[in-house]
């Protein structure tokens, strides 16, 4: 009886996770020597041409990246990218600082495997 149990939690697991909107989670972890990155998305994300920013972002699908101590989480609402630093407030306009970070973050998800799509 509890090899059943199981079993049933087991599919409606599964059963939910595919059934959620049809969205796909992906995660891709890396760690060398000094340095780890975590990407986790769910979604489509679509980085610029020049591979240097989020471009879009599927509805309601979001990205995390995360290197060696700090982090940056975009998502998708209401068709426009918010953004987090750290933990920090959401926010649409990016300073400076954060909009290099954007750009390395998007380098490392292309370096390690983001499937691009729309190219």
């Amino acid at each position: 009886m509890k090899k059943m149990n199981l079993l049933f939690i087991g599919i409606a697991g599964i059963i939910s996770l595919t059934a959620c909107h049809n969205r796909s989670h992906r995660v891709i972890a890396m760690s060398n020597n000094n340095t780890s990155v975590r990407i986790e998305y769910v979604g489509d994300v679509l980085f610029n041409n020049e591979q240097t920013g989020i471009a879009a972002i599927s509805p309601h699908g979001y990205v995390k990246y995360e290197r060696d101590g700090r982090d940056l989480f975009a998502e998708n609402r209401k068709g426009k990218i918010y953004y987090e630093f750290n933990g920090d407030d959401d926010k649409l306009d990016l300073n400076t600082s954060e909009r290099q970070f954007v750009s390395e973050a998007v380098k490392d998800m292309v370096k390690y495997g983001h499937n691009i799509k729309g190219r």
